[in-house]
Order: C-alpha cells, then structure tokens, then sequence
C-alpha cells in the first residue's frame, strides 16, 4: 500500500492513493466496515476503493447553484490564463494566489463531476470535499467544515477522539482538546511530508510540517479565545472571510509554497490539465 503512489508519477492520482488509501484503513480499525456482505460485488468494491462515506446527514453545508460552478469555470480559465502566461513577471505572491485557487476551483469541479457520474452509475452519492474555503469566518470553520472535509472526517475519529479520550483523564475534558488538535495537525503535517517524499525523493526540510503545527496552535488560540470570552457578537462575515483567507494564504506561502515549487507541482500540474484538455476535445 506504501509502494503504490511511489509506483506512479501523476500528480492526481498521488494524491488520490494516499489520501483514500492508507487512511482509509485507520478508518475502518475505528468504525468496521463500510458494507454490508448483502450488497451487489460492483456496490461493494466502490465503497471499499473510492472516497465514498456511510450516508450521513450534513448539516449547514453551503448550496450551490450551477451558475456557481460556471463562474468557477470562468475564473479557473482566467487564473491558468495569468499564471501560466504572467507566472514569472509578476511578484510571487500574486502568482501564489493564482495558483492557488485555481487549483482550488479544479478540484472542486473535478470532484463534482466525479460525483455525479458516480451517483450514475452506482447509486451512491458522494460528499463535496469542499465547502466555499473562501467564505470561512474562523481556522475552525476552515479546517472543521470547509476544508477537505474527507481528511477531517478520517482524522476525527482516528486520531482526534482517541487523543482527547486519553487526554481527558490526565488533565480533564476542559482542556483535552488541546493537545487533540495539536496531535491531529502534526499528523496531518506528517502525512503532507510524505505526499511531497513520494513527489521528490529527497530529504524532507520539515517546513511543511512546520505550517501545519502553526495552524494547530493558531486554532487552539483562536478555540481558547472563543471559550474564555464568550462573547455575544461577532465580527461580519465580509470582515473575517477576508482575514481568514489572508493568514491561509500568507502562512501557505511562506512554509507551504517553497515545498511545492521544490517539487515542481505547478509544472506537474498543468501538463496534468493540458492533457485533460486534449482528452475533452478529442471527446467532443
């Protein structure tokens, strides 16, 4: 299971091998099987391969209406169009967020057809991964609810509930979910370090890991903050959303960006787009 994204060179498909894979299987360790021995083999293999959960009822989840993702598109074919003709004369920062968010609104879409022809052609119904990031209001929102919901998922029962069970008895549930969070970033750190090995093959510099332990002890301030306070008000969303994005994105650059320009995503990535492109037209 370690050989397997090693045995390839795409950038998706890494992704998509470590992330439904290895954790998939901490996962079933917590909550048993994901089927039931009754259900057709076909049924059965996508639930136990692909990233899809039991069905849950989701609560506060963002709707979306198709002229959201078509203004996705749009801006998606904008940013590729600046980033991939301007990338190099225009400060790093602005590229950085180019990039970033149009690999955003790929995923996103991507995702979202993967869903649909899913439900197609088996009868299940995949969960968004991805809930507006944009418009988070707090860490917490961003990471507990907007964010790559399937990695919070599989973290929260593997790895968040059992730290905070054992923590409660050493130092009380009040401030148990401390090192929960901590713990569960560094690992998530942990796991990034070697999606980036697995592009690389070189030594690890540990920045990334670095960031994700910065976001741990942002979010227990901010959760410490919130606990403590208590107050009844709270800043407008176009006030926060705005901050919110800007420390992702500033604390990205700064640990997360030099990892990924050290393994050459973005040039992995967009030949990954020019061949989608050519296979969709040779389609059409």
């Amino acid at each position: 299971m370690l050989y397997l994204p090693i045995s390839h060179h795409n950038i998706k498909l890494q992704f998509k091998n470590y992330h439904h894979g290895i954790p998939r299987r901490y996962q079933e360790s917590y909550e048993g099987p994901l089927s039931a021995p009754s259900i057709p083999l076909s049924r059965f293999l996508s639930l136990a391969c692909f990233p899809i959960e039991k069905s849950i009822p989701r609560k506060n989840l963002t709707h979306k209406s198709p002229y959201n993702y078509g203004i996705k598109a749009l801006l998606l074919a904008i940013f590729l169009k600046v980033y991939h003709d301007h990338g190099d004369h225009i400060h790093p920062m602005i590229a950085w967020f180019f990039f970033s968010f149009s690999v955003y609104f790929f995923l996103d879409l991507l995702l979202t057809i993967s869903s649909i022809i899913t439900e197609f052609l088996l009868g299940v119904k995949l969960d968004p991964q991805f809930d507006e990031p944009y418009l988070s209001t707090s860490l917490q929102d961003f990471w507990g609810r907007r964010w790559n919901v399937m990695v919070n998922r599989i973290l929260y029962p593997t790895i968040y509930n059992p730290v905070r069970t054992l923590s409660a008895r050493a130092i009380g549930h009040m401030w148990a979910p401390i090192p929960a969070i901590l713990i569960t970033f560094a690992v998530s750190g942990l796991m990034h370090e070697l999606i980036f090995f697995y592009f690389t093959r070189e030594r690890p510099t540990w920045d990334t890991m670095l960031f994700f332990c910065l976001h741990g002890v942002s979010l227990v301030m901010e959760t410490t903050i919130k606990k403590f306070v208590n107050v009844k008000w709270s800043l407008p969303r176009h006030i926060t959303a705005p901050l919110v994005v800007s420390f992702v994105l500033v604390t990205s650059y700064w640990l997360f960006f030099p990892e990924l320009r050290r393994c050459k995503i973005a040039e992995r990535a967009f030949e990954d787009y020019e061949a989608i492109a050519k296979m969709v037209t040779f389609v059409v």
